[in-house]
C-alpha cells in the first residue's frame, strides 16, 4: 500500500509537512506518487522467444506457469494498490464494475492518463527488451502500473463475462508473438463472428500504450482501457464451444 496512505508521509496534493506539494497539482503528480507505489516483480523475467535485439534470458514453460500463478495470487493486492492510487485522483475503481458507471470511470481514467502518464515516459523503458527484463521497481515502477492497469481490465472482463479466464497463450500459431506463453485473457469470442476466438494479451497492450507516447499524436495512447474495453464488453461473449476446447488442444494446458 502507498506509504502516504498508511502514515509514512503526508498525502501529496493535500500539503506536506514542509509546505510543499511535490508537484502534485500538475501533470507530474502521478510520477511523484509512483515513487511509493509497490512494485509487482514477477518470479521470472525474460523473453518468450528469440527476436532481433533480445537480451533477456529465455523463459521456460514452467517459469511461465509460475508467473501465471503469481499473477493470480497477487491480483487482489495489486488491484487494491491501484485503487488507492486512483482514489487520490477522485476515481473509484468499483465504478468500473457497474454497468451504469463504467463509461464515466473509463472516460475519467482516459483523461487522467492522457494528462499524467507522459511524465512517466522514458525512452529507455519503452523497448521490448527493457520491459521483458524489468523488475518493475524503482526507476522502472511504471511497468508495475501498466501491469496493474492490464489486470484491472482483465478483472472487469472476467466479472462481466463469467467463464472467461486468465491462462497462458500456448497456441502454436502464436509462437512468434509477444503474447506467447504469457498470461492472457482467454475464453471469449466475438458475438458477431463466433468463429473468432480472442486471445487478449492485455499487459502487452498496455505496454504498447506506453510505447506509443512518442508517436506523432500521443493523445491517442489512452485507448487501452477506453474504447477497446467498451467494445469488447459490447461484443464479446463466452465461446459456446469453450468447454470442449478447454478439454482438448492447447487450451487444456493453458492454466
Amino acid at each position: 500500500m502507498l506509504k502516504w496512505l498508511t502514515g509514512g508521509r503526508d498525502r501529496p496534493g493535500r500539503g506536506s509537512s514542509d509546505g510543499s506539494t511535490d508537484g502534485s497539482n500538475d501533470s507530474g503528480r502521478l510520477a511523484a506518487l509512483l515513487r511509493d507505489y509497490p512494485p509487482a516483480t514477477p518470479p521470472h523475467r525474460g523473453t518468450n522467444g528469440s527476436w532481433p535485439g533480445a537480451t533477456a534470458p529465455q523463459l521456460t514453460l514452467e517459469q511461465c506457469r509460475e508467473n501465471l500463478a503469481w499473477q493470480r495470487e497477487t491480483t487482489p493486492a495489486r488491484l487494491a494498490a491501484l485503487a488507492a492510487l486512483l482514489d487520490v485522483f477522485g476515481l473509484a475503481v468499483q465504478d468500473a464494475y457497474a454497468d451504469d458507471r463504467r463509461p464515466g470511470f473509463i472516460a475519467a481514467l482516459d483523461r487522467l492518463l492522457v494528462e499524467q502518464l507522459p511524465a512517466t515516459y522514458t525512452p529507455a523503458l519503452a523497448g521490448r527488451g527493457a520491459w521483458e527484463a524489468s523488475d518493475r521497481a524503482g526507476p522502472r515502477i511504471v511497468h508495475s502500473l501498466l501491469a496493474d492497469l492490464a489486470w484491472l481490465e482483465g478483472d472487469i472482463m472476467v466479472a462481466a463475462r463469467p467463464g472467461s479466464f486468465w491462462g497462458l497463450d500456448l497456441d502454436p500459431a502464436d509462437s512468434t508473438m509477444l503474447s506467447y506463453r504469457r498470461p492472457c485473457l482467454l475464453g471469449l469470442s466475438d458475438s458477431l463472428f463466433p468463429a473468432i476466438h480472442h486471445i487478449y494479451h492485455l499487459e502487452g497492450e498496455w505496454f504498447g500504450v506506453y510505447r506509443r507516447m512518442d508517436a506523432v499524436y500521443p493523445g491517442r495512447f489512452g485507448d487501452g482501457i477506453g474504447s477497446a474495453l467498451l467494445q469488447r464488453l459490447a461484443r464479446d461473449i463466452v465461446a459456446d464451444d469453450l468447454p470442449q476446447r478447454r478439454a482438448t488442444g492447447w487450451l487444456a494446458k493453458a492454466v
